[in-house]
């Protein structure tokens, strides 16, 4: 059994109120000894660096920072979070490699952050089980503990690509929004702008040691002071913005040399910083961050997790064929394009992907009426949902292949009838490149 989730069930943390009642009623001595137990798991079930691996593979990722819930600590967050990202290993991924964050990068921060952070954690773990003890998510070290010179040697040219990165977002200043507060010993910053760069909207920085630059602050009676760009720029406030991106950038270039896995983003201000730690310093920044190609993915959200491993094992080649006709069509349709609109997107699905589905279905059909066999889907997909993804390679960090956008996809209304069965399906439909979107429909009603 995978030591991780061993571990887990150890401690009986089957369902998110076993994990709030753990995490929110054990002593933190016993949170903390339970950490340094995952941590060894973690390590003892580290993929093999040596195994081969195919460098141009598409399907092998290292989830970003935004896509496992780092940038809110909130559980609601980092739970839905692992839903998506549970199900989308499924139906799209051969391996995705998760850096577990599970408690605070330093010492000294309050209890109620190490409970916090822990508990997020193994609400991860309990959704991502499944995918877990396929193979299909492997857990990596959140945290490198190297320092500024050995993380240079880990990741030759980190440096050198961040402060090029750090210079560049000074062009996006005009975006956000930036108020210091004087609260607590030393005040902090309230910091609003698009949630393509911060999660929710907005996010709010402590200090724990006073900044040099609040002397030449005036403020106001209430403690408050809005700064302007030229202040922030000046300052370098903005660093507080992609600190965060900056180390998930490090952290991935160090996992690519070694696994080979690509970055996968649904957040712009990943996508914004990995875009420019290759770019010439001559090249202007970018006036929109997007990925090379774009298409939607339907999730098939009303399917279990186990459900969808089960199609998947049952038609694996089928679920290959799926894959790399998805892949086919966006490179097909946007092989000359460097920006795709979210409409473009939904023409990928709606011209292309749609008309097959229709016509296999049809075929079947037709099939079905020759032995007088009729089926029909009677439950919708309710709340389908389409994710958007930002792929990136490894070092150098450049674009590549596409980004999703997000859309409704009603799977059930658009391929209609199509109730299938392996036993009665002509071989010929089932090597159909979009049978596993079928295949997958038949679980979502009954005869």
């Amino acid at each position: 059994m995978n030591r991780i989730v061993h571990l887990i069930e150890e401690h009986n943390l089957f369902t998110p109120e076993l994990v709030k009642n753990f995490v929110l009623g054990r002593p933190l001595t016993e949170l903390r000894d339970f950490s340094v137990k995952l941590e060894q798991a973690i390590a003892d079930e580290l993929p093999d660096a040596g195994a081969t691996r195919d460098p141009l593979s598409f399907y092998n990722f290292m989830a970003s920072a935004c896509l496992r819930g780092d940038n809110c600590p909130k559980w609601n967050c980092r739970l839905s979070k692992a839903q998506t990202l549970a199900r989308y290993a499924v139906l799209y991924c051969d391996e995705v490699l998760l850096p577990l964050w599970f408690k605070p990068a330093k010492t000294g921060a309050p209890e109620s952050v190490e409970r916090e952070l822990l508990g997020g954690a193994l609400l991860t773990l309990i959704e991502l089980r499944a995918v877990i003890e396929k193979g299909l998510v492997k857990l990596v070290p959140h945290d490198l503990h190297l320092c500024t010179e050995h993380l240079e040697e880990a990741v030759p040219g980190f440096q050198q690509m961040i402060s090029r990165a750090k210079r560049r977002v000074s062009g996006i200043a005009s975006k956000f929004r930036i108020r210091f507060d004087n609260f607590g010993p030393y005040g902090g910053l309230f910091i609003t702008g698009p949630e393509d760069f911060i999660e929710h909207g907005a996010q709010g920085i402590i200090f724990h040691q006073p900044a040099e630059w609040t002397d030449k602050l005036k403020l106001k009676s209430d403690g408050q002071k809005i700064l302007s760009t030229r202040f922030a720029i000046e300052n370098e406030l903005l660093e507080y913005i992609f600190d965060d991106p900056a180390m998930d950038a490090a952290l991935q270039q160090y996992y690519s040399l070694r696994f080979r896995n690509k970055y996968l983003t649904n957040l712009p201000a990943e996508a914004y910083l990995l875009s420019q730690l290759n770019k010439k310093e001559d090249e202007p920044p970018p006036s929109t961050v997007s990925a090379d190609l774009s298409h939607k993915l339907p999730l098939l959200k009303d399917l279990p997790i186990d459900v969808l491993l089960k199609i998947r094992a049952e038609e694996y080649d089928g679920f290959l064929l799926y894959r790399n006709a998805l892949e086919r069509a966006a490179k097909e349709r946007f092989k000359n394009k460097t920006q795709v609109t979210e409409a473009e997107a939904a023409e990928l699905y709606n011209d292309l992907l749609l008309p097959e589905l229709l016509q296999l279905r049809a075929k079947i059909r037709a099939s079905r009426r020759m032995s007088k066999k009729r089926s029909f889907l009677k439950s919708t997909v309710a709340s389908a949902v389409v994710l958007g993804l930002g792929v990136f390679s490894g070092l150098p960090a450049k674009l590549v292949e596409w980004a999703g956008s997000i859309q409704g996809v009603n799977l059930a209304r658009e391929i209609g009838e199509a109730k299938l069965s392996t036993t009665q399906t002509d071989a010929t439909y089932q090597a159909h490149e979009l049978y596993f979107l079928l295949r997958a429909s038949e679980y979502l009603g009954d005869e």
